[in-house]
């Protein structure tokens, strides 16, 4: 962060004292997924440090640092990122009766923070339409969609690329939506698929149980010094993610390397990608089989929607076109602003 910024300024926090920030975070409405960062003693500390800046434009990254940012005088970027309400809600649906139990309680406190938050500022923004969509369905307020972007020069197709497993899929292995996913990919379509058919899953902090089901046919790695070796080894990318939110940057990724992706329609929603000629979708264990089993047996069809797929983000999500949008929206900021 220091080439880039003037100073960088931490405020650390001990894990023990996130547990009990937590705990106490119940008595104060605020969601786990808010209460294990905030600690109001450093409130004012954060705020004197902004002051002293004199800064024209306080940006301000995820609902969870709202509680930091009230009250201070400058002019605030909020930018949600995800909606957590969202992403909180497909875990609901997916989850035992044991996890609805704090689910139902977290997901109704995200919302009235998200709410909430949403009156703060003037400048606000998120990752993609249906995160926007999910937040302010009436469209009361001004929420800019700004997506992440690809290195599409790092992230590029590897002409000497070795196929030397048929399947992949890469991700935070230790974030839940990943989690289910990599097991998904396993334990429900990996059995459906013909023996010889081989998966490689790569991604930080595979727990135990993920690491118990590695095997010569299935792949389980944990940390991988260049993602990219993944992307370049595997003849389709496979992505079964039925919960979470936001924009799968892993997607993105595997499109600009030249790979056929199979997801959820789900992922795509934030992504906009033309079903059956850029990606393909598949929202049930059937299709995915299917669509897996048609992919690999056709390779000229796997090579058009590899080249389509490398063409759609070049021309929508290289940091040049989101550079753009992000210098147009700063504009914004700076014309409400003074």
């Amino acid at each position: 962060m220091r080439q880039f910024c003037k100073e960088v300024k931490l405020y650390p926090i001990t894990m023990l004292k996130r547990i009990w920030l937590v705990f106490t975070g119940i008595f104060r409405g605020l969601p786990f997924h808010v209460g294990y960062f905030y600690q109001h003693s450093l409130k004012p500390m954060i705020h004197r440090d902004l002051s002293a800046t004199g800064a024209d434009l306080t940006y301000c990254q995820l609902v969870r640092m709202v509680p930091y940012i009230k009250g201070f005088n400058s002019v605030i970027w909020l930018d949600f990122m995800d909606s957590f309400s969202r992403n909180l809600y497909n875990r609901l649906e997916k989850s035992g009766w044991w996890q609805k139990i704090w689910l139902r309680w977290e997901l109704r406190k995200m919302i009235e923070i998200e709410k909430a938050s949403l009156g703060l500022t003037e400048h606000l923004s998120i990752i993609s339409e249906q995160d926007r969509a999910s937040l302010d369905p009436e469209r009361k307020y001004n929420i800019v969609v700004l997506p992440n972007g690809v290195d599409t020069e790092y992230f590029h197709t590897n002409e000497y690329k070795d196929e030397i497993y048929d399947l992949c899929f890469t991700g935070n292995l230790g974030y839940e939506p990943n989690i289910r996913a990599a097991n998904y990919l396993i334990r429900r379509i990996g059995k459906r698929l013909k023996e010889d058919i081989t998966i490689r899953i790569a991604g930080a902090r595979p727990g135990r149980q993920l690491r118990s089901l590695n095997s010569s046919r299935f792949v389980v790695e944990g940390w991988v010094e260049d993602i990219r070796d993944v992307y370049w080894t595997g003849k389709l990318f496979v992505a079964p993610l039925f919960t979470g939110s936001g924009q799968q940057n892993k997607i993105l990724e595997a499109m600009a390397c030249g790979l056929p992706v199979i997801t959820t329609s789900q992922v795509n929603n934030a992504i906009g990608a033309e079903v059956g000629t850029e990606i393909f979708i598949a929202d049930n264990l059937r299709t995915f089989v299917a669509q897996i089993d048609d992919l690999l047996d056709d390779e000229d069809l796997r090579h058009e929607v590899a080249y389509q797929a490398r063409r759609f983000v070049c021309d929508n999500y290289t940091w040049e076109i989101i550079g753009e949008k992000l210098e147009d929206f700063l504009r914004g900021t700076e014309r409400i602003g003074g």
